[in-house]
This record gives C-alpha cells, sequence and structure tokens, in this order.
C-alpha cells in the first residue's frame, strides 16, 4: 500500500497525534506531518499539563462579556489585547460576543465531549504501553478534576511512536495547501507534491489557509499563553495547583514544576513578550516558589474560534479532508475524544458525540 493510499493527518500535536494512533489502531495507513517532530511545536509542547475535565461550559458567558474590562485594563495582567491589532481582532470579539449569549446551548453541545477526557485518556495511554504519564490526583485549592499528565510532549512521542508500530509514518514537511484531484487529495508541501486518499487537519493556529480551497472560514485566533519551569523544584501538592488571584496554574511535570499563564491575542509570528515570564517568576517567587529571575520561559499560541466551541468535521462538496481544530485551551483534555469523533468520520461511520453543532459552516 503506497502513499496514495495514506490518511495524511496534517499536525502533530496532541490532538493529530492521538488521531494517528487512532487511525493505526483501526488499520488505516496513516501519515503524520509536520514540520517538527511530534509535541515539538505550538501549545503541545508547553502547555500546563492539566486535564480540565470540568471545564464543561465554553469561555464566552454574559458575566465574562461584561467583566473582562477589569482584567484588560489591569497592568501585568494575564489578559493582553495589543491596540494595533484591534481592527483585525474586532470581528472575531464581536462573534465571541454574540457567543456570550448563546452558552446555555453550547454548553450541550460541548459538555458531552469533555466529560469522557479522563476515563479516554487513561484508556488511550495504556493501550499505547504509556500508562504511567497520567496521574489522577485531583486539581488542588480551588476544585477537583480528574488530573494531569507527567510529561505533554511525552504523550505525543508515545502516541506517534505508537502510530509507528502499528505502521504510520512520520514526515517533517509543512503542508502549504490542499486541493482535490478526483477521488485523492493532494497536498502541495515544501518538499514537493503528495497525493494521498484522504487528509485530516488539525495544525493549531496554522489550519486556517489549508481549508479555504473548500469554501470554509475557520476564525481562529492565537491565544498565546506563556510559562516558566522550575527545574527539581518540590511540588507543593502531587497535582496542578490554581491560584486564581494571580491567574496562574503549577503543575507537577516529571522532573520539574510548570508554571503557565496569559492569554495573549497576538499573531502566532510575534516575537515574545520578555516582561510576562518576568512577571510570572516575580509572581512564583511572592508565592514561596524558588524561582530563578533570569528563566526565559516559554510562548506559544492556542488556536482559538470566537466562540469557544472547537471545529470538527468533513469539508463540504464530498472531498474527503476532514478537520479537528480550535482546542483552545483544552486541546490537551479533548485530544483522545476528538480522535474518535474523526475516525468515524473518515470510516463513514455515526460518531458516537453529535458533531453537527462543530461544523465550521456556523461561521459562514
Amino acid at each position: 500500500m503506497g502513499e496514495q493510499d495514506s490518511v495524511a493527518v496534517i499536525g502533530a500535536g496532541v490532538v493529530g497525534c492521538a488521531i494517528a494512533w487512532s487511525l493505526a489502531r483501526e488499520g488505516w495507513p496513516v501519515m503524520l506531518a509536520d514540520p517538527a517532530e511530534p509535541g515539538a511545536g505550538g501549545a503541545s509542547f508547553g502547555n500546563a499539563g492539566h486535564l480540565g475535565a470540568e471545564l464543561v461550559e465554553p469561555l464566552p458567558s454574559p458575566a465574562l462579556l461584561f467583566g473582562f474590562w477589569r482584567q484588560l485594563f489591569v497592568f501585568g495582567g494575564a489578559l493582553d489585547i495589543p491596540w494595533r491589532r484591534l481592527p483585525q481582532f474586532a470581528p472575531w470579539a464581536w462573534r465571541f460576543a454574540a457567543a456570550a449569549f448563546r452558552q446555555r446551548a453550547n454548553t450541550r453541545q460541548f459538555a458531552p465531549l469533555v466529560r469522557p477526557a479522563a476515563a479516554a485518556w487513561e484508556r488511550t495511554l495504556r493501550e499505547v504501553g504509556s500508562r504511567a504519564l497520567l496521574r489522577r490526583n485531583g486539581h488542588h485549592q480551588v476544585w477537583l478534576t480528574p488530573g494531569h499528565v507527567l510529561d505533554p510532549r511525552g504523550v505525543c512521542e508515545a502516541l506517534a511512536r505508537a502510530a509507528v508500530a502499528r505502521g504510520a509514518s512520520v514526515r517533517r514537511l509543512r503542508v502549504l495547501e490542499l486541493a482535490p484531484r478526483g477521488d485523492r487529495i493532494e497536498l502541495r508541501t515544501d518538499a514537493g507534491t503528495l497525493t494521498v486518499s484522504a487528509a485530516i487537519v488539525c495544525a493549531g493556529v496554522w489550519s486556517t489557509p489549508l481549508l479555504t480551497h473548500f469554501g470554509l472560514h475557520a476564525p481562529l485566533e492565537a491565544v498565546r499563553g506563556y510559562h516558566v519551569e522550575l527545574p527539581g523544584h518540590a511540588p507543593l501538592a502531587d497535582a496542578p495547583v490554581v491560584y486564581m488571584d494571580d491567574d496562574i496554574v503549577v503543575t507537577p511535570l516529571a522532573s520539574r514544576l510548570r508554571a503557565t499563564s496569559y492569554m495573549e491575542f497576538s499573531v502566532p509570528e510575534a516575537a515574545p513578550d520578555p516582561r510576562k515570564p518576568a512577571r510570572l517568576a516575580a509572581t512564583l517567587r511572592r508565592l514561596g516558589y524558588r524561582c530563578d529571575s533570569g528563566n526565559s520561559g516559554w510562548v506559544g499560541p492556542r488556536p482559538v474560534l470566537p466562540d469557544y466551541l472547537p471545529g470538527i468535521g468533513r469539508v463540504p462538496g464530498g472531498a474527503r479532508v476532514f478537520y479537528a481544530i480550535g482546542h483552545h485551551h483544552l486541546g490537551l483534555t479533548l485530544a483522545p475524544v476528538t480522535a474518535e469523533l474523526i475516525v468515524a468520520l473518515v470510516a463513514g461511520r455515526e460518531p458516537e458525540h453529535d458533531v453537527r453543532g462543530f461544523d465550521l459552516r456556523r461561521f459562514g
């Protein structure tokens, strides 16, 4: 079976790696394509590592809509919308505002994906022989949740290894454009042109141009988060700790602590703001952590659609192109559940959850 018979999974973040594994497990020939190694790029590398299975309500709500201004004008606060981006940001913000008044209906769509997330991760990591990467010790200080992973990148690597063991291939290339060619899909890449039997777009904030050929508009914003790490630091609790007043999550990973914060609405390629990791480190020291003031930190873009629902579905017109994008702060949480939905769509089966509410045609 050649490459033209493969299903191309475009994007080797946690969602893409979960999809690649789920397809390979069912016997599909899979090519996982990304410019970076699995888990090495985007938000999948630097996220907080916690499973937010309690976050069943999408973020837009009337309360947030009328209260976020206080956060926006706090000096050094977690929310940052650069003023120079306001003209480009306004259409997205308008859709966000409209979604705030549909929160109840959107929650009915979203909650069935989120609730089984921890159990889905436990099952998936057991299947790939990496159950030890999952800890189910709860979430301290604020609320209880099902758990966290000890190494977000390691989770992606474990899924990709398991997929390769079932016959998948991993290609280091950037997909630039997709187009239908008869009953196949042509991929124009930075390494030439490839033809595959089907393609799944899960390239995070870089997904939008891959779908425009098929008449889909994906209004993704890059909501960048920052983290700093504390190597060798003993955890204050053997679970993620949420500091609500400071908008910080501190997660114990395999050999270090990782502190994450910020919602910076910026373009993915913008230079990091060095003030943010410095402020994060200063806050950690105030909270009692040993944190080197020279910690340079990390920044990465979360892919966010304005209604804070993911985009999951198939492009219109019959082409075998599918998408799984826009998982915002819950990409890690939702990866295995999303993977099962996508595999069902690829196989022509009825998905376990109704995905019509996640169709990108809701954006026109």
